[in-house]
């Protein structure tokens, strides 16, 4: 009985240090995504060489990779997935890291992400595509990375937009007059029969309405 009495005792002292061990790790991974948001990739490094867990999701659903995309963090991206963390790994709401970076506009994680084998075309919960997360913000040089290496410009998401109605949508002009030198059509209407022209006009975006209407004369 005493023999039984101690191997439930020490059975329950190895569950509580086992269960101390991965509080202690997931804190650990929750102040590696913290670290990230501020913009502390150093920082977030030492934690990933030091054991952080690496599958942990915010309550914003955001996993230690989608929150490297955020900010860029090259680095960190790399060692998370020498740690076999997926370079498609989605937050909650289904977008991958490279558009995570391509909306921030860090063209050398958006090429690193590509180099590793990330969909350029891979869509999110809405549809939206890593061209119209970087044509949204206007990220010209993240669009020429994207399209030379295959996204598909005339991609809707599920509102009918493409990346070129987001650019004009934000009015983004220098996005707008890329996309147009790549073909981009402006025929193609959203869900709620608007052009790019007639958002242009109704967001009051006379540069680009005036760029829509240059191209419309030349292509006369």
């Amino acid at each position: 009985m005493r023999s039984a009495t101690l191997a439930i005792g020490l059975c329950s002292g190895l569950a509580v240090a086992l269960s101390g061990c991965l509080v202690v790790r997931i804190l650990a991974t929750d102040s590696l995504i913290d670290a990230l948001r501020k913009g502390e990739a150093e920082r977030a490094a030492r934690m990933l060489d030091r054991g952080a867990f690496v599958s942990w999701r915010s309550a914003e659903g955001y996993t230690a990779m989608n929150a490297a995309a955020v900010c860029g963090a090259t680095g960190v991206m790399s060692r998370l997935l020498t740690r076999g963390v997926p370079v498609e790994e989605r937050t909650s709401y289904g977008k991958t890291p490279l558009m995570l970076a391509a909306y921030g506009g860090h063209a050398d994680s958006v090429r690193f992400l590509l180099q590793r084998g990330a969909d350029v075309n891979a869509q999110d919960d809405f549809g939206g595509t890593a061209l119209m997360q970087a044509a949204s913000r206007g990220h010209v040089p993240v669009l020429e990375i994207l399209m030379m290496a295959g996204a598909r410009i005339e991609e809707q998401n599920d509102g009918r937009r493409t990346a070129l109605a987001l650019a004009v949508w934000w009015g983004h002009a220098d996005a707008v007059q890329y996309l147009l030198s790549k073909g981009a059509r402006t025929d193609l209407e959203d869900d709620k029969g608007r052009t790019p022209y007639d958002v242009a006009v109704e967001r009051g975006h006379t540069n680009i309405v005036d760029l829509l209407n240059r191209l419309s004369r030349v292509n006369r």
